[in-house]
């Protein structure tokens, strides 16, 4: 079994380093890692192209998430797939839970972590049924949200998925140009029948910045991402019914 890691930069010299130095420590597996930078005129480049055993693949200016992501998907051939963000760093042991809650049922099709940041502060919990993110920025400790659970939602920056999938799944949807992509994905693995699943056995560290959200086009992108989102889908929480508007 062979993993591909997809990882999205711009301008991230100052994540990236972090990021792809634990994964090669913590990551004793079969893998391909994709780094597919979306344009960075910072010191993002000039770093990759001096490490070995990655692929880079350069855009021309900035895609969007969904058209980087589904680039490197295409590029690799791994059975399984991990997506990151550039601002993530992996612990010790983090794979293998993912990749047993993955393949526990053949209607698992999307995983995610448990996520904190460098305050060990809880960032992604997996969205519940009823839209909430139980514990969200609560303190990280022992038997706290460590329950396994079927979600409507896990987080974006880190996520598995299987290959076997994608004729069914398709890819991400490329009208997201940022925010959002993950939640259309996981509604429609969920729309088919399929699972979503939280597994906080796996640990990741990921710097949620409330900032980014106050930055004028930040705001447009999630403004643009919203409207395209509910233009596509309904959701009745009470049934837990997804509803594909077309």
């Amino acid at each position: 079994m062979h993993l591909d890691i997809i990882i999205v930069t711009y301008n991230s010299e100052r994540f990236i380093k972090d990021c792809l130095e634990s994964i090669m420590n913590y990551t004793p597996v079969s893998k391909s890692i994709y780094i597919v930078d979306n344009g960075s005129v910072d010191g993002t480049l000039p770093y990759l192209k001096s490490i070995n055993d990655i692929y880079i693949l350069e855009n021309k200016g900035n895609l969007g998430y969904s058209a980087a992501v589904n680039r490197g998907i295409r590029a690799g051939t791994g059975d399984i797939i991990a997506i990151f963000n550039a601002d993530t760093r992996v612990t010790e042991g983090w794979l293998e839970p993912l990749i047993q809650c993955l393949y526990s049922d053949p209607k698992v099709a999307v995983v995610g972590p448990k996520m904190i940041n460098s305050n060990n502060q809880i960032v992604a919990c997996g969205t519940s049924w009823d839209w909430s993110m139980p514990g969200f920025m609560d303190e990280n400790r022992v038997g706290l949200l460590d329950e396994q659970r079927d979600c409507l939602v896990v987080n974006g920056a880190c996520f598995l998925i299987k290959r076997e999938n994608i004729p069914i799944l398709g890819l991400l949807d490329e009208n997201y140009f940022f925010y959002f992509e993950e939640t259309d994905y996981c509604f429609n693995a969920n729309s088919l029948g399929y699972r979503v699943v939280f597994c906080p056995k796996s640990l990741i560290y990921h710097e949620h910045d409330f900032s980014s959200r106050n930055k004028p086009h930040q705001v447009q992108f999630w403004a643009e991402s919203e409207k395209f989102f509910n233009s596509k889908w309904r959701y009745d929480p009470f049934s837990r019914t997804i509803y594909k508007k077309f």
